[in-house]
């Protein structure tokens, strides 16, 4: 017997992703989720073309990076996104998540760092079901920065917190 394989329509994908955007955002922790933007929300295009900015940007050779080697301790880790301003009490920031239905963001407010900062760094096992994928993707809109923290092939041996200044393109 022939094995027939079943294709999800766009759309139907794209509302399984939504859903899934929105139950992770509900996880976080530490955070109070202001507003949600998905992929077909014309509201967000102003942060798309921030974002894909971005991306085109040679971050490896030209951003400015903080290092944490990837044996540290949470706490450490912890301590240096507190230490260095990338997360604090009060900010306001948009998480990003590039997927295949399209870019989607997701407003926050940080109220407990300590538990904002672990449900960030830890918010791709969420997604993917317990793959550990560590990191994020902020951009502060106050600061005109944007926080990459992740895992980097180009430095197996450290994360990595790349800095983005988005102020020239915003005025």
């Amino acid at each position: 017997m022939e094995r027939t394989t079943i294709r999800k329509k766009p759309d139907i994908q794209k509302k399984l992703e939504e859903n899934r955007f929105r139950r992770m955002l509900e996880a976080l922790k530490g955070v109070d989720v202001r507003q949600i933007y998905y992929a077909d929300d014309p509201s967000a295009d102003p942060w798309r073309e921030i974002y894909s900015q971005y991306v085109m940007t040679e971050r490896w050779e030209t951003l400015d990076c903080l290092r944490i080697p990837d044996s540290s301790p949470w706490e450490q880790i912890c301590a240096t996104l507190i230490e260095h301003d990338i997360l604090f009490a009060g900010q306001t920031a948009l998480l990003v998540l590039s997927k295949a239905s399209g870019m989607m963001f997701a407003e926050l407010l940080l109220q407990d760092v300590s538990q904002a900062a672990y449900s960030l760094w830890h918010h791709e096992a969420f997604w993917w079901g317990g793959f550990y994928s560590y990191g994020f993707r902020l951009m502060d809109m106050q600061r005109k920065k944007l926080f990459d923290a992740c895992s980097d092939s180009a430095d197996e041996e450290n994360y990595r917190i790349y800095i983005w200044n988005f102020s020239d393109m915003t005025g």
